[in-house]
C-alpha cells in the first residue's frame, strides 16, 4: 500500500491508478487485465500489480472489471477517481480448464470445450500427497498407477508408455522403458500442471498417443518467501521452501524433502492382517531459476533441477521383496533465449540436458541383482512464431534430441531424433482452425547379443487438426483429429538373449489414430462445464510373445480401441465451490477389455470458506473423493480388482489473518485426513494402498 501511495503521489492528474493483489496471500498479482468504464479502456498490471489508465475530467465514478487466469473475475462499481485503490482477487480453489502451451504452440485462444485442464498448485503445500501424482489425478481422463512409492500416469486408456510427462516442456519418459516415474517429482517444483488429453505427436513427437502432462515449475515473477513443514501418519515428514526475488536478474530458489516409512496394515486374500514392508522413500529436490532481459528485446533464462531419492522396492505382496532397494538421481538444465523481433514475430530457442541414474540392488538369495541404468538426454529446439495478419498465426520449428543409455542389462544403445514441425492458427467469425504437421526421423543404434552393431531408422509423419467454435458465447464447441506414434524402447529393441527372453531390433512404432469432440459452457468468473467424447484406434501394438521354443520376444501384432466420454464441471463462488469429473470408457483388444482400465472413474470435491470483510479467507473446509469401477488385471479377463471409493477431508485456518486482516504475513495451518473411512483397496493387483492417514502442515509466507 505504501508503494501505491507513492505512485499515486507521483502520478499526474487525469490518470486513474490502482493495485491488484491476491485476497489470500496479499501478494501483488502481475499481468491481470483491468478494464475501466468509462472510458472503456483496458490495461495489464505490471510486475508489482500496479496499473494506470488515462481518463477524462468529466467522470468522477468508474466501473472496474479485473480478470486473470487462476482468479475469479470481479466487478467494482462506483469507484472514486480521487484516491488510489487496492483491488483484491479471489484465487480459484479448484482446477480450471483453459488454453495452455501444451494444447498449442501457437497459443490458440481458450475455449472450455478443449480437452485441456490446468491445475494450479501452491508448491509449499503438499496437501498430504507424497508427489505430483496427487495433483495430476484430479484431471478427467487420468489414470494414476500407484505402487505405494512408485507412480506412473495414463491418459484416455493409453498405457504409461503411450503418455508423455514433461517438466517445463522437456520429456521425462525414460528411453529404456518409456515410463515416467512421477513419485520422483515433488510438489515443490510443480507450480502448475497442464494436462492435454488426446494424441499430440504433431506437437511433441514420439509417445503422446494418450496425451501430455506438462509440469511447470515456479517463475520468479513476484517477490515472495514461503516455507512449509508437515508431519503425518506412516512416518511422513516433509518440508518445502520457495524464495522468489525479481529484479534486474530475476531469481528463484525452491527446495524440498520428504521422508516416509510407509508401513501400513492390509488384509491379504485369506483375510489375514499383514504389514507392508520395504515401501519407504526418502527424496530431496533443489530448483534454481534465473532470467533477465537485455536491450528490451532479448530474454535469457537458465534453470537447474537436482533430485535424489532412495526407496524400497517391495514387489507384489504375492511375492514380496523385503530387502530390494532403488536409488535414483536426476540432474536437468534448461537454457533459454527469446528474441522479441516485433509485436508479430518471436524467436525462441531452448537447450536442455538431463542425466538420470538408477541403481536396483536386491541381495535376495533367489534373485540377487545389482543393476545400474544411466540415461543422458540432450535436446535443442528452435521455434519461430509469426502473426503476419490479424487472423493468422504460425509456428515453425526444428528439434534435435540425442539419447544415450548405459545399462548393465542392454548395454549402451543410443537414439537420435530430428524433427520439423509446422502449426497454424486461423481465426475469424468465432471460428478457430488449428492444423499441425510434424515429421520425425528416428535412428536407433545398439548391439545384439553376439556383439554385432545394428542401426535402425524410420520416419514418421504426424498430423493433427482441431476446430473451435466460440461464436455463441458462453457456449463453445471443439472437434479434433490426430495420428500419433510411440517409438520402441531400448529394452524392447536391445534386450539380451538369455534363453528365455530377447529383444527385437526390427520393431516398428505403435500408432494411434484418434478423434474427439467437446461442448463447453462457461459462466464468467463463476464456473464452467465441459462434456467430451473420444475414440482412439491403436495399431502395431507391441506385445511380448513366445516363439516355437517358448522364448519371449516383442512383436508388432496387436490392435486395440478406446471409446469414451468425459465431463468436467467446476463452480467457484466467493465462499463456496465444488467440482465433479467423470470418465466412462470402454478399452478393448481382441474382444477382451484391456487390463487396469476401469469403465467408470469419478472424482470431485466441495469446499466452504469463512471470509473476513467479505474478502479474505481465514478458514476453509474441503471434502473430496474418488471412485473407480471394477478393473480386469489380465488380458484374458479372468481376474479383476473390485471397485472402490476413497474420501478425504481437510481444514485450513489462518490465525494471523483472522486477527489482522491487513497483515501481509500468511500463517496457514492445515489438518487433513486421507482415506477417511480406511477403505482397503488396490490400484494394481497385489499392491495394497494405505488405509486412513492423518497429516498436519504449516505454511508461512509473505
Amino acid at each position: 500500500m505504501v508503494l501505491l501511495l507513492l505512485v499515486s503521489f507521483l502520478t499526474p492528474s487525469g490518470v486513474f491508478q490502482g493495485q491488484v493483489c491476491d485476497a489470500t496471500t496479499r501478494a501483488p498479482v502481475p499481468f491481470a487485465e483491468v478494464e475501466v468504464s468509462p472510458p472503456g479502456l483496458k490495461v495489464l498490471t505490471d510486475s508489482l500489480g500496479i496499473f494506470q489508465i488515462g481518463i477524462g475530467e468529466q467522470d468522477d465514478k468508474f466501473t472496474v472489471v479485473i480478470s486473470r487466469v487462476g482468479y475469479e473475475t470481479r466487478v467494482w462499481k462506483d469507484i472514486s477517481r480521487d484516491k488510489a485503490a487496492v483491488f483484491y482477487l479471489l484465487p480459484r480453489a479448484i482446477p480450471i480448464a483453459g488454453v495452455t502451451s501444451t494444447s498449442s504452440r501457437v497459443g490458440v485462444r481458450g475455449a472450455v470445450a478443449q480437452p485441456v485442464s490446468v491445475i494450479l498448485n501452491e508448491p509449499t503445500r503438499s496437501k498430504g500427497f507424497n508427489d505430483a501424482g496427487g495433483i495430476i489425478s484430479v484431471a478427467p481422463g487420468v489414470q494414476v498407477n500407484d505402487y505405494g512409492n512408485l507412480t506412473t500416469v495414463m491418459l484416455r486408456g493409453a498405457s504409461g508408455e503411450q503418455t508423455v510427462v514433461m517438466l517445463d516442456g522437456v520429456k521425462l519418459n525414460s528411453s529404456l522403458n518409456n515410463l515416467a516415474d512421477i513419485s520422483l517429482i515433488s510438489q515443490v517444483v510443480a507450480q502448475e500442471v497442464e494436462v492435454m488429453q488426446g494424441g499430440a505427436s504433431a506437437l511433441y513427437g514420439a509417445n503422446p498417443i494418450g496425451g501430455v502432462v506438462n509440469i511447470k515449475t515456479p517463475e520468479p515473477k513476484t517477490r515472495r518467501v514461503r516455507a512449509g513443514l508437515g508431519l503425518g501418519s506412516l512416518g511422513r515428514r516433509n518440508g518445502n521452501v520457495v524464495v522468489s526475488l525479481p529484479g534486474m536478474v530475476d531469481f528463484l530458489f525452491a527446495g524440498g524433502f520428504l521422508q516416509a516409512d510407509n508401513r501400513w496394515r492390509y488384509r491379504d486374500n485369506l483375510d489375514s492382517v499383514r504389514t507392508r514392508l520395504n515401501c519407504d522413500i526418502s527424496r530431496g529436490d533443489l530448483l534454481v531459476k534465473t532470467q533477465t532481459r537485455f536491450w528490451n528485446r532479448h530474454f535469457f533464462s537458465l534453470s537447474g533441477l537436482l533430485g535424489k531419492a532412495e526407496r524400497g522396492s517391495p514387489g507384489p505382496v504375492s511375492f514380496p521383496s523385503d530387502s530390494a532397494r532403488l536409488r535414483d538421481s536426476r540432474l536437468m538444465t534448461i537454457v533459454g533465449y527469446d528474441l522479441q523481433e516485433t509485436d508479430n514475430a518471436r524467436l525462441s530457442c531452448r537447450f536442455s540436458h538431463q542425466r538420470n541414474w538408477q541403481n536396483y540392488f536386491n541381495p535376495s538369495g533367489y534373485f540377487t541383482a545389482n543393476d545400474t541404468h544411466q540415461i543422458h538426454q540432450t535436446g535443442v529446439n528452435v521455434n519461430q512464431w509469426l502473426a503476419p495478419v490479424k487472423w493468422l498465426t504460425g509456428n515453425l520449428g526444428v528439434e534435435y534430441v540425442f539419447e544415450q543409455g548405459k545399462s548393465t542389462r542392454v548395454g549402451t544403445p543410443n537414439r537420435t531424433t530430428t524433427a520439423f514441425y509446422l502449426e497454424a492458427g486461423i481465426s475469424g467469425g468465432g471460428l478457430e482452425l488449428n492444423p499441425a504437421l510434424r515429421y520425425d526421423l528416428l535412428i536407433s543404434k545398439g548391439q545384439l547379443t553376439g556383439g554385432e552393431d545394428v542401426s535402425r531408422s524410420y520416419g514418421t509423419v504426424s498430423p493433427k487438426v482441431s476446430l473451435i467454435l466460440t461464436r455463441f458465447h458462453p457456449i463453445s464447441l471443439y472437434l479434433g483429429a490426430n495420428r500419433s506414434f510411440r517409438a520402441p524402447t531400448f529394452n524392447e529393441l536391445w534386450w539380451p538373449d538369455d534363453g528365455w527372453t530377447a529383444g527385437n531390433a526390427g520393431l516398428a512404432p505403435e500408432f494411434g489414430t484418434g478423434i474427439d469432440g467437446g461442448l463447453g459452457f462457461e459462466i464468467t468468473g463463476k464456473g464452467r462445464v465441459r462434456f467430451g467424447v473420444y475414440e482412439t484406434r491403436f495399431t502395431n501394438l507391441i506385445q511380448w510373445m513366445p516363439d516355437t521354443s517358448f522364448k519371449y520376444q516383442p512383436v508388432n501384432i496387436a490392435s486395440a480401441s478406446v471409446k469414451g466420454a468425459e465431463t468436467d464441471a467446476s463452480f467457484n463462488f466467493r465462499w463456496f465451490g465444488f467440482n465433479l469429473r467423470a470418465t466412462y470408457q470402454v478399452c478393448t483388444s481382441g474382444g477382451k477389455e484391456l487390463p487396469y482400465r476401469p469403465r467408470l472413474s469419478v472424482n470431485g470435491g466441495v469446499w466452504v470458506a469463512y471470509l473476513v470483510n467479505g474478502e479474505v479467507s481465514v478458514a476453509k473446509l474441503s471434502l473430496s473423493g474418488s471412485s473407480k469401477s471394477k478393473r480386469y488385471t489380465d488380458a484374458n479377463n479372468s481376474d479383476s480388482l473390485a471397485g472402490f471409493a476413497v474420501f478425504d477431508a481437510e481444514v485450513d485456518v489462518d490465525p494471523v489473518r483472522a486477527i489482522y486482516t491487513n497483515n501481509k504475513w500468511q500463517c496457514l495451518l492445515a489438518v487433513g485426513c486421507r482415506n477417511v473411512f480406511s477403505q482397503q483397496y488396490q490400484e494394481l493387483k497385489d499392491y495394497p494402498l494405505p488405509g486412513r492417514s492423518i497429516y498436519l502442515e504449516i505454511d508461512i509466507g509473505i
